[in-house]
């Protein structure tokens, strides 16, 4: 039996869980944002929402809390949020401070955060989809501290995706 697959076989598993109403951990997911580190995760998951309702819902840093029920303590350095805009969290035992590295409109959202001895990026990607939207998102961490605790943060990571996703799908009613 031949165990090997085809290019099609690849796109139709590529494509199969767009419809997915619940988010799905893919690595793939992570190269295709680009992020890169001793640790990297990914995940994607389909939305109701339009691109905009979802963008919004990402660049709104100041409510994360209300949905994200992982940050804490969450600052802003100024009111609107656009490239180099700073804000810091507490997520678990760390304090993380961080700046948005790019912000295109219904399209894309990164930030990378520093924190004792860690770096973290975290990246959004929405596609539209009809009147729906299908969002990508990767997060990344490197640093002696990272390198130290890779197995146990790598879980975290993959997790942590997947909560980023599921939890902006219920702060959107979906």
């Amino acid at each position: 039996m031949n165990d090997r697959k085809s290019e099609h076989d690849d796109e139709e598993s590529e494509h199969s869980d767009e419809s997915e109403p619940v988010a799905k951990a893919d690595r793939e997911v992570a190269k295709r944002l680009r992020v890169k580190g001793v640790v990297v995760a990914g995940a994607s998951r389909s939305f109701v929402a339009s691109p905009g309702a979802v963008w919004e819902a990402l660049l709104a840093i100041p409510e994360w809390p209300n949905w994200y029920r992982s940050i804490k303590d969450l600052e802003v350095a100024s009111g609107e949020i656009e490239v180099g805009s700073r804000f810091s969290f507490r997520t678990g035992p760390a304090t993380i401070k961080a700046e948005v590295e790019s912000a295109e409109p219904g399209e894309s959202f990164r930030f990378t955060g520093r924190s004792a001895g860690s770096i973290t990026t975290y990246a959004f990607e929405i596609e539209g989809r009809g009147g729906g939207c299908r969002v990508l998102a990767a997060q990344s961490m490197g640093g002696l501290a990272t390198r130290a605790m890779k197995p146990v943060l790598q879980g975290v990571a993959e997790k942590s995706v997947v909560t980023w996703l599921d939890a902006l799908a219920v702060h959107l009613g979906e």
